[in-house]
């Protein structure tokens, strides 16, 4: 029961309804935790009223030359984000996946991280797009 708690039970995203159950479909644990993660890293900081701070600075990125550097930034970028805004899990690594070849600028952030209740770790893959609204 306290493992329930600690990770914790809530609405999926995007927010979607169950007709035989007459509610909100929930989501609970490890699903929760990896939609947490993913509205951390689609929302930019002051985009929500009530917690300004909230989100991550990806966007920032977006049609910026392609280096190491970038690469790096983006990392820690991501890192802090879940660090600061996601206290049940522990950031173990994180890796970017990129093709040159691609023409859409697609970047794969892998972030491997812990669940600190359970001690289990978890792959999540982030897709991040550098040329966002391109028709390339």
């Amino acid at each position: 029961m306290k493992d329930e708690a600690f990770l914790g039970k809530g609405w999926g995203f995007p927010p979607r309804f169950d007709a035989v159950n007459r509610g909100a479909v929930m989501v609970d644990k490890r699903e929760d935790i990896e939609e947490s993660i993913g509205i951390l890293l689609n929302t930019y900081p002051g985009e929500r009223v009530m917690n300004p701070e909230y989100g991550c600075k990806l966007f920032r990125y977006v049609n910026e030359v392609i280096s190491e550097s970038l690469f790096t930034e983006i990392r820690e970028t991501v890192r802090w984000a879940i660090i600061d805004f996601e206290p049940r899990v522990l950031v173990v690594d994180i890796s970017l996946d990129y093709d040159p070849s691609d023409a859409v600028g697609l970047i794969r952030i892998n972030i491997l991280y812990e669940i600190k209740e359970t001690n289990t770790r978890h792959n999540m893959v982030y897709p991040y797009y550098l040329l966002e609204g391109s028709n390339l």
